[in-house]
């Protein structure tokens, strides 16, 4: 088995882990594995079950450390600039992230999406809301569903809003995002 392989084998049992609730010891198998092999995709999927975790600050220094190392990576700008827009007031530091991944890769609905909610966080709601209707319209996904619900909220669209997280919940049960999203904002 390549590094590569045993990297993502290591990464899939600590999400497994993670689902199951057992949080501390998927970070200790994926901690043993970056002593055995350094590698910065598993410490990037270190940092994901991190911020799964609400372990923000140690995530972000994950991220930090990946992108200090792979500083074009559009994959690593992505993740550092959402968690950065999500889950910290940095905003405009993780606005300026993403849009240099979009530089790389404009056409990936995840770096779409954050860009989305990077200008929905900013104030921007129609700006946003434009590249959240492209990312969801390509994708399906459920934490775009998340985004998009939550932006049209957040401009009176409250039906158009249910109509999308409905849609997103009956083909996705199970995504924390999406029960997040919904959970803010009761019927």
């Amino acid at each position: 088995m390549s590094a590569a392989e045993t990297s993502n084998v290591v990464a899939g049992v600590a999400a497994l882990l993670v689902e199951e609730g057992q949080g501390g010891p998927a970070i200790a198998l994926i901690d043993r594995a970056l002593l055995h092999m350094p590698d910065d995709d598993l410490l990037l999927a270190r940092a994901f079950l991190l911020e799964r975790q609400d372990r923000t600050p140690e995530a972000i220094a994950d991220m930090r450390k990946v992108l200090a190392r792979r500083p074009r990576d559009p994959e690593a700008q992505n993740a550092l600039g959402y968690t950065l827009v999500d889950r910290t007031r940095s905003i405009r530091e993780g606005h300026r992230l993403i849009a240099r991944a979009l530089e790389v890769k404009p056409d990936s609905y995840a770096i779409q999406d954050s860009m989305g909610w990077a200008l929905v966080r900013l104030g921007r709601l129609d700006e946003g809301r434009g590249w959240l209707e492209n990312a969801w319209q390509r994708s399906q996904d459920p934490e775009v569903a998340a985004h998009l619900g939550e932006t049209l909220w957040l401009q009176g669209r409250i039906e158009d809003a249910w109509r999308i997280w409905d849609e997103a919940l009956a083909a996705n049960p199970d995504s924390r995002p999406l029960k997040r999203a919904i959970e803010r904002h009761p019927r």
